[in-house]
């Protein structure tokens, strides 16, 4: 594909390297190491590209941006870096940029950013600076989250994702697995290829392989046309294993040899097919245990498991319940003006006390059950799913209002709301300390301990 391109970078050997690249794949490149010169090009070419590495320019990466946009509104930014950060990133995908890759890159990788800038930008006009990023270009900004644990793990995922190598999500159900897998993605030098799932867990084990090798026409009983297989279609992007874990036994060595050689033959073909890819798996169990267990093979966790990376569960994340409660309310309400707009402060006591069994997941299904039902300004206590007024140390008040149930269900109920309120009021009491509330209240800790998980209390 013809078309001149505006380079700017100030290093020289990556200015010449890139400059290279773009010969053999057709493009005429206009390469400047100098600011003001690449301004002086923009107002005087016709250009479809501009590739250079905005963090080189300082606080001057903004105005050339926005000068891009003004003389070429279709003109297709892509961003070519050596600095893998992640505020960075986004901030840049802000300011009008298409595509933000990470040095090196190679040929195959930049080729395929190159043309889907170019068919993006002149599809609709651009990335304007200051409009929120398209989803392909980043999801990083859909992971909400400001408490250590969650930055560590950014943190790690970042300097993952620079590389090429595979990667396993641990995480309980809920903890945002497939979001997490999707963000590494977009922050690779493979952002500009596919993203391709697969979900080990909902096909059975003869339909799996054929999703992922794919077959030949005639292959057997159905196939009446060809079909190219996952692996083939996340060539030099990234496929992800979502609950890895539940891999047939019998179709591990297949995927296992196909990963080391880079390439399969299809489901009753003879043709040798490579494809390029990265992987990112994700399980909910252990699978050190499993391979232990001879549930999955060892050989395969290895390759899988280079970077195994832990999501933490809801109740270990301080401080970010609030945050992604608000999160929630505020994308209902820009759907839905006439929504809530707070929670009542017992509400937020209530979410921060409460242990999200299900994690973000669950804790987004209360907030949207909320906003369904609520009809006021304020989200109360009343407006809560039954389950968690359960939970809840003013239950015990709400108790009165509730229909009117069986002995042994109102027992039970009532025994669990006396529960939570008096091991929650302990816990205050006693500033969070197990040993001391334990004590006041005549049991050892490890009951102590046995009712904040009965509960899902958190200290």
């Amino acid at each position: 594909m013809a078309g001149e391109v505006l380079v700017l970078d100030r290093d020289q050997e990556d200015l010449a390297a890139c400059e290279r690249d773009l010969v053999s794949l057709g493009y005429h490149p206009i390469v400047t190491a100098d600011l003001e010169n690449a301004q002086r090009v923009l107002k005087s070419q016709k250009l479809v590209l501009l590739l250079t590495d905005i963090l080189s320019l300082a606080g001057c990466g903004t105005e050339l941006l926005r000068a891009a946009h003004e003389t070429h509104p279709q003109i297709a930014v892509v961003v070519l870096t050596g600095v893998a950060n992640i505020e960075a990133a986004v901030q840049t995908l802000k300011k009008g940029a298409l595509f933000y890759l990470v040095k090196p890159v190679s040929l195959d990788q930049l080729k395929v950013a190159l043309e889907r800038a170019v068919i993006t930008a002149s599809s609709d006009g651009g990335q304007k600076p200051g409009s929120e990023p398209r989803p392909q270009s980043i999801a990083g900004e859909s992971i909400i989250g400001a408490s250590g644990v969650m930055r560590q793990v950014l943190d790690i995922a970042a300097r993952a994702a620079t590389s090429n190598v595979n990667i396993v999500l641990f995480g309980e159900s809920g903890t945002g697995k497939e979001l997490f897998a999707r963000t590494i993605h977009a922050w690779s030098t493979r952002a500009a290829g596919p993203f391709v799932p697969v979900d080990c867990a909902s096909l059975p084990e003869n339909l799996l392989e054929g999703e992922l090798f794919g077959y030949e026409r005639g292959a057997f009983t159905g196939a009446t046309h060809t079909k190219s297989g996952l692996m083939e279609l996340a060539h030099l992007g990234t496929l992800f294993f979502d609950e890895v874990s539940e891999l047939p036994l019998s179709l591990q060595p297949k995927l296992l040899r196909a990963l080391q050689e880079r390439q399969h033959r299809r489901l009753g073909g003879t043709k040798i097919v490579s494809f390029d890819v990265r992987v990112i798996a994700a399980t909910n169990r252990d699978l050190n245990r499993l391979v232990i267990e001879g549930k999955f093979r060892q050989d395969l966790f290895y390759r899988l498991n280079v970077v195994p990376i832990r999501l933490p569960p809801l109740r270990q994340r301080e401080n970010d319940v609030i945050l992604l409660a608000n999160h929630f309310l505020s994308e209902h309400k820009r759907k839905t003006p006439s929504g809530p707009e707070y929670f009542g402060p017992e509400v937020l006591q209530l979410f921060e006390q409460y242990g999200w069994a299900g994690n973000v997941r669950e804790l987004q299904n209360v907030v949207e059950y909320c906003c369904a039902l609520t009809r006021r300004n304020a989200i109360t206590l009343e407006d809560l799913p039954a389950e968690l007024q359960l939970y809840s140390p003013a239950a015990v008040e709400i108790a009165p209002s509730l229909p009117i149930q069986g002995f042994k269900l109102a027992k039970t109920r009532a025994l669990a709301q006396f529960e939570v309120a008096y091991v929650s009021d302990l816990l205050r009491r006693y500033g969070n300390n197990i040993s001391q509330a334990a004590k006041a209240a005549g049991i050892d800790r490890k009951t102590f301990y046995s009712l904040l998980q009965k509960h899902h209390l958190r200290r």
